[in-house]
């Protein structure tokens, strides 16, 4: 196998000859579309694949539900906030200067919003830092700093935003990433 494979290959024991010799249709008066399909999801089709004689479950017509999120930012970090200026522009976003590896920094970081703005209802975490290079060649603080701006950085801005969320008994954290840190990538072991 190339080296460079994202994904490993799967493999099925099918006959492509093979007409499905059985079709399930479910319906709820009770259950929702979402609840319905987690069931046939994840109790019918891992129970009937284990089943002798049973080569593959396919389900059909499930109604999958995407959530979108669009973001008009009123508070925007940054350790360095020029680089937030077209997009602060554009969205009429604050720009608020930060570390997130410094506990002082996120604890003023949400205390300047706080005071400026208001108690955030959803907060975005998108920091990141990637050590680029050969797994054995990565210098070891490179890879400790790329840990600590995404790990311990995420730590640090979850706990200051549910020191806020959780007294009003709502609010929301997202911690993004890129698509490197499910698939891996070659020279991105750390940001993996």
């Amino acid at each position: 196998m190339p080296q460079d494979m994202t994904v490993p290959p799967s493999y099925r024991k099918v006959n492509p000859a093979d007409a499905p010799i059985l079709f399930i249709a479910l319906t709820s008066p009770s259950l929702s579309l979402s609840d319905l399909n987690d069931y046939a999801e994840h109790l019918i089709s891992p129970t009937l694949s284990t089943l002798d004689g049973v080569a593959q479950v396919n389900i059909y017509g499930q109604k999958r539900f995407a959530v979108r999120v669009r973001v008009l930012p009123d508070a925007l970090a940054a350790r360095n906030i020029e680089k937030l200026d077209a997009l602060c522009k554009e969205t009429g976003a604050k720009a608020f200067a930060c570390d997130a590896t410094n506990a002082d920094d996120v604890e003023k970081l949400f205390a300047d919003v706080e005071n400026k703005l208001g108690k955030p209802d959803v907060v975005v975490d998108t920091a990141s830092q990637r050590a680029r290079g050969a797994f054995i060649e990565l210098a070891p603080a490179d890879v400790a700093q790329s840990i600590a701006v995404s790990a311990f950085g995420g730590f640090l801005v979850a706990q200051q935003a549910l020191q806020r969320m959780l007294p009003a008994r709502h609010g929301a954290i997202l911690f993004t990433g890129a698509s490197a840190s499910i698939k891996g990538f070659a020279q991105s072991a750390p940001f993996a």
